[in-house]
Order: structure tokens, then C-alpha cells, then sequence
């Protein structure tokens, strides 16, 4: 049943249900209306609303001194570590990606930089193909992770994203580097 309040500057607003009390910060203290009550009554006063405030004795609407505003906004969700960022290991595996190219330019002669740009850019394509999908795989992932921990879910869930983005990460850096030395001792060769 919908219910009216008085604000802190003694103003009337509703109606909201009672599931929205603790964000409008209602306490025991603040006066409510709805129909069936014959006047404004201190919402500790009310019958059905009594279990709110016995339930938990401290629901002032006001941050404990555990609570901050930042936790108290997303409930449960500060209770684990932040997961750990592994974006910066995709872009590292990236900016590997972007030398895979640099072997031609100590090549010889014109004949000699034609064949090892072709094979840069053959090195080059496979990057494309395979660490840049994995890098935004990691990306993906990781972002999960850090949404997962700021709503408060599950933490295993958020260890399983935060683990399969370091890997994911982990695995385009060691690949980026592979074809990067494939890169260089291929076309250094020629």
C-alpha cells in the first residue's frame, strides 16, 4: 500500500511503497500517511510498519560508521577485494602487435623488403585474427568482473571473470610476442 511522507524541509511527498523507504531515508521518527490512517503518525508508530525498525535498530537512514555513501547506495557490494585490472596486459599485446611490421625496414635490398613485407604482413593478419579477439575477450571479461563486484554479486562469479580475463590477457601477450619474434627472425633472415 502506497504511503506519504514528510521530508526533512516538512514537505509532502509520495506516494512510494515501502520498499523505497530507505532510499527517501525515512526512519522511525518520520511522520507517514496512507489511506486508513486518520492522521500523519511517526512511521515507528505504525502497526505494520513496526517490524521495519525492530528488525534493524539502527535503520535511520543514515550511513553507519561502517557504511560510506558509496557502499551504502549498492548494498553487499564492497564485501570482496576489487577485482585486479588486466586490461593493460591486452594492451601490451597490442602495442607487440604493432612491431610484428618494424622488421622490414632493416632489410636490404628492394627485392629483400618486398618478401619480408609480405611475410610482416602475413604475421601481421595472423595478430589480427587471433590477439586482437582475444584482447577484447580480455576486455569483456574484465569489465564483468568489476560490474559483478560493484553490484554486490557473487564473488565467486567475480573470481571466475577476473581469472579467465588474466588469462585471456596472458595468452595474447605470450601470443603477440611469439609471432613478433616469429616476425623478426623470418624477416631478418631473408
Amino acid at each position: 500500500m502506497p504511503y506519504y511522507f514528510v521530508n526533512g524541509s516538512n514537505r509532502q511527498e509520495g506516494p512510494i511503497e515501502v520498499s523505497e523507504f530507505s532510499a527517501h531515508g525515512i526512519t522511525a521518527e518520520t511522520l507517514v500517511w496512507r489511506e486508513g490512517l486518520k492522521e500523519w503518525t511517526a512511521a515507528g508508530n505504525v502497526e505494520e510498519l513496526r517490524g521495519l525498525w525492530e528488525e534493524n535498530p539502527n535503520a535511520t537512514g543514515q550511513p553507519t560508521a561502517e557504511e560510506t555513501p558509496e557502499t551504502a547506495a549498492v548494498e553487499g557490494s564492497y564485501d570482496t577485494e576489487a577485482p585486479k585490472n588486466h586490461i593493460p596486459t591486452g594492451i601490451w599485446a597490442l602495442v607487440i602487435c604493432l612491431l610484428i611490421q618494424t622488421p622490414i625496414f632493416f632489410t636490404g635490398s628492394l627485392e629483400a623488403l618486398h618478401r619480408a613485407s609480405s611475410w610482416a604482413t602475413l604475421f601481421y593478419i595472423l595478430a589480427l585474427v587471433t590477439v586482437h579477439p582475444i584482447v577484447v575477450f580480455c576486455i569483456i571479461n574484465n569489465a564483468k568482473a568489476y560490474h559483478t563486484w560493484r553490484r554486490g554479486g557473487d564473488p565467486d562469479l567475480v573470481e571466475y571473470l577476473s581469472n579467465r580475463a588474466w588469462t585471456l590477457g596472458t595468452t595474447a601477450l605470450g601470443l603477440a610476442i611469439v609471432l613478433a619474434i616469429l616476425s623478426f627472425v623470418v624477416c631478418l633472415s631473408i
